[in-house]
């Protein structure tokens, strides 16, 4: 479990594997489930609470492939495969950051 989370001035929540960019909440089309992936480093994680655990990540695209929805080697059709539907916000982890006293960081 990790110790600590990043908040951007915006209160939108920062990658906790890499620290590297923002986590995004994405919509995968085929089966119209939300995950949620780093969109710097491509991080993926399942749940919001997986966020916190640095042995529940995924790489995104070895994810996708896995599920059938992109062929390594062909160039994916990406308005058929996901949507972007915005940044996980502070309140949306407040209350898994305080269930595992996990420390939040506003960024300057």
């Amino acid at each position: 479990m990790i110790d600590r989370i990043d908040v951007d001035k915006k209160g939108v929540v920062c990658c906790t594997s890499l620290y590297d960019g923002r986590i995004e909440k994405v919509l995968l089309k085929q089966n119209m489930i939300i995950i949620y992936v780093c969109e710097e480093c491509e991080t993926t994680w399942l749940s919001l609470e997986d966020v916190f655990d640095e042995t529940k990540c995924y790489s995104f695209m070895p994810y996708i492939e896995s599920l059938g929805m992109y062929t390594k080697g062909e160039k994916p059709d990406w308005d058929s495969i996901l949507k972007v539907v915005g940044h996980v916000q502070i309140s949306e982890i407040d209350d898994i950051a305080k269930k595992h006293n996990i420390s939040v960081y506003k960024l300057k």
